[in-house]
């Protein structure tokens, strides 16, 4: 759901992350809240280019991997969100979330 364009250069690192989010250690309920606060703070304060970590967890199966995309697809945040991807093998892989933003500016516009 992100342009090709975004996802190779990702995949080359020429995009600066603005922001990162480590849900290791969390449940999934602490995680959960975590990740809305955090597209929401990260929308308020112009930050587009996110990582969420999620860890793997076991046999490459973990809660908080699985759930992470649901929650970014959720009605309270999805308006925000242009897409997200997991992360190139380079930056962390399956154990890692990288999520675009909507410009503040140009959203409040419409």
């Amino acid at each position: 759901n992100l342009e090709k364009k975004i996802i190779k250069s990702l995949e080359k690192n020429q995009i600066n992350i603005d922001h990162t989010l480590d849900l290791h250690g969390l449940t999934q309920i602490e995680a959960k809240k975590r990740v809305k606060d955090f597209i929401l703070y990260s929308f308020k304060n112009k930050k587009r280019n996110l990582v969420i970590i999620t860890g793997k967890g076991n046999d490459n199966k973990g809660v908080l991997k699985i759930k992470t995309p649901d929650w970014l697809k959720a009605q309270e945040i999805s308006p925000l969100i242009i897409g997200f991807t997991i992360m190139p093998k380079s930056s962390g892989g399956e154990g890692a979330i990288f999520v675009r933003v909507k410009n503040k500016s140009k959203f409040l516009e419409n």
